[in-house]
């Protein structure tokens, strides 16, 4: 196996295929348990590392909150990410503010980071910048994005480059803010022929969670649609904005064995905490000839839900479970939960 150091070279690599491949193998290794405790010193001293190439700085940054054991390194995280948002260069800066967009994290101490952003010179740093904002629910962060969205000419003086570039962004990071003054932009985006199917849906569903009922049927009527990706779309938009009708739908998914989505339906389920969701779920974890990551989905969507019921099917399923693997991540689930009701 090729070492951590190696791979933090290879970074720096004037091979553009190597290094690509060295960022996707040491992206991997920072989700990995096993692996973890050897990478976190290697990450902190390449981002810190003045001679380093910038890209390799800003992949550092940006991968230190995806650590398994992030919150040993979480001093150092904002010392480092502090140093980069002023750096002269735009890349470390953006690099900062990705890092901290990283973070499963809320409050005011990540809105006093991204504010001075918000003037950056350059428009992704800003963009980057108003993202984060608008993910705190902060106004100035809304309204940047806001006006972003608006734009359907060459450019604007907030956001002077080309819209298209970052629309679904902007309509991503809005999802979950019931920002009303968001329908009017978010109708035109979903009735321009021109955008993707994807931006489309996004955008009425930007419209529902303001209340707009157009924005709701369309997302409804998309649990039919016949564009998997179009649909898929709307499947996590409509967990994301928590509509009823949508997820009620989503338990009859996960019986249709001719359905490649209801894999996401249990996640989602599970996301949403729908009670009536534990029998269909369970059967789908109980199904041998079920696939093995919907099987692994269901498990994990039982554990979501979070209530005795959910429990009880778990603990009935994990003795009759054929695949190890599968009897292995229920058994540790078990258990992570008995250490909680411990505490």
């Amino acid at each position: 196996m090729t070492t951590v150091a190696t791979l933090l070279s290879d970074l720096s690599s004037p091979d553009a295929a190597k290094a690509r491949s060295a960022a996707d193998e040491l992206a991997s290794r920072a989700k990995d348990p096993e692996q973890v405790g050897s990478m976190h010193q290697p990450l902190l001293a390449l981002a810190r590392q003045a001679g380093a190439t910038p890209q390799a700085r800003a992949f550092a940054a940006i991968q230190l909150p995806k650590l398994a054991d992030f919150d040993e390194v979480e001093d150092d995280f904002w010392k480092i990410v502090g140093a980069l948002a002023s750096d002269s260069r735009a890349l470390l800066r953006r690099a900062a503010a990705q890092a901290v967009n990283n973070l499963d994290a809320f409050g005011p101490d990540i809105d006093r980071f991204f504010e001075p952003l918000l003037g950056d010179p350059d428009p992704a740093v800003r963009l980057e910048a108003a993202l984060g904002m608008a993910s705190q629910r902060n106004p100035k962060g809304q309204r940047l994005l806001y006006e972003r969205l608006q734009v359907r000419g060459p450019g604007s003086p907030v956001f002077p480059f080309p819209p298209r570039d970052d629309r679904h962004t902007c309509l991503a990071a809005l999802l979950v803010n019931e920002f009303p003054e968001m329908i009017a932009p978010a109708r035109a985006i979903y009735e321009d022929p021109t955008e993707s199917a994807q931006t489309r849906m996004l955008a009425a569903a930007v419209m529902a969670s303001g209340g707009d009922e157009t924005g709701k049927s369309v997302l409804l009527e998309a649990i039919e649609d016949p564009n998997t990706e179009a649909r898929e779309v709307a499947l996590d938009c409509i967990g994301r904005i928590d509509l009823e009708q949508g997820i009620e739908a989503m338990v009859g998914m996960l019986g249709d064995r001719d359905d490649p989505l209801r894999g996401l339906a249990a996640q989602i389920l599970g996301d949403c905490g729908l009670s009536e969701a534990v029998d269909p779920l369970q059967a789908m974890l109980a199904d041998e000839s079920e696939l093995a990551e919907n099987r692994r989905k269901a498990a994990k969507a039982l554990a979501e839900l979070d209530d005795d019921d959910a429990w009880a099917a778990l603990q009935r399923a994990r003795p009759q479970l054929g695949d190890p693997a599968l009897q292995t991540l229920v058994g540790e689930l078990l258990a992570e939960h008995l250490e909680e009701e411990l505490e």
